[in-house]
């Protein structure tokens, strides 16, 4: 018997378990669609195992909610959903990438790929007629392969900046990487997630891993102190870093070309990098633009 749920009457043959979450009642598994051979995702949450709960349900469906909507080469695409006898499973995309959590460190220029990356991929979840919060960006929620792509996962907090997708107002996240307005239940606004995209590259230029990066937070005014542990980094670059995860939203450093600017690469590649992100911007912009004037 196999040690692994049997998917086939889906069209689905699960491969193996890459990760589980007992306290939602997720596990998350590699499999391939039987008819194409293609390589998949599937979370499954079980209603009555592990101790689940509501809110598991809740984040499962709130993420096919999400996903359906969103097309974009660095978020691994929704593909299906089922559901078996006691629980709810989605397929997505597979990419052949790790954790950032899972590397031991990075040298400036890849932390410069890896920040205009998901400073893109920011851009274009902000810019839908309700912007999408992640609300769970973390180095264990970015996905980076061989060739430094990246990619964002897991939705499943990830909520709109008017209303809800599932009616949830819920207070949830991961500690160390929640800005105090999440931390305590207040309005989101798009500041909210390049807090949580600060504190991710603190975790990268320091060395911290996720667990311990509560330790560097001056609970007296919710300021991380880290420049301590930075070496190799321009004053510049830190100091954009400090304003990117200012406790104060309306403080916080919040346009996306000018946090790009201040990551350190070699010349030539920053231009060429700022060029194609500004280009990207001025078109998410104008399509902004235009879909408030077809409202």
């Amino acid at each position: 018997m196999s040690e692994f749920p049997d998917f086939y009457n889906y069209g689905y043959q699960v491969k193996k378990q890459l990760g589980h979450n007992y306290h939602s009642g997720r596990v998350t598994y590699q499999a391939i669609h039987l008819k194409t051979k293609q390589k998949v995702v599937i979370k499954l949450f079980q209603f009555a195992q592990y101790n689940s709960s509501w809110h598991g349900y809740q984040s499962i469906e709130s993420e096919i909610k999400v996903l359906k909507q969103l097309h974009h080469p660095r978020i691994p695409r929704y593909l299906d959903s089922f559901a078996p006898e006691g629980g709810v499973c989605l397929v997505q995309e597979y990419k052949n990438a790790q954790p950032l959590s899972a590397y031991p460190s990075f040298t400036p220029e890849q932390i410069q790929q890896i920040a205009v990356q998901m400073l893109e991929i920011l851009d274009y979840i902000q810019h839908f007629y309700n912007p999408i919060i992640h609300r769970d960006i973390k180095p264990e929620n970015v996905l980076l392969d061989y060739k430094m792509r990246v990619y964002l996962i897991d939705f499943g907090l990830a909520k709109l900046a008017y209303g809800s997708i599932n009616g949830s107002t819920t207070m949830a996240g991961t500690a160390g990487f929640m800005p105090p307005e999440q931390l305590y239940n207040h309005t989101l606004n798009k500041a909210s997630d390049i807090y949580s995209l600060g504190v991710t590259l603190v975790c990268l230029v320091t060395g911290i891993k996720t667990a311990e990066i509560s330790n560097l937070i001056d609970l007296s005014n919710h300021r991380i102190k880290f420049k301590h542990l930075a070496s190799g980094y321009s004053k510049e670059f830190l100091n954009y870093l400090d304003k990117m995860v200012e406790p104060d939203p309306k403080k916080r450093l919040t346009n996306l070309e000018r946090i790009f600017k201040s990551v350190p690469s070699p010349e030539p590649i920053q231009r060429k990098l700022l060029a194609e992100f500004s280009n990207k911007l001025k078109v998410n912009n104008l399509n902004k633009r235009l879909k408030y004037a077809i409202v």
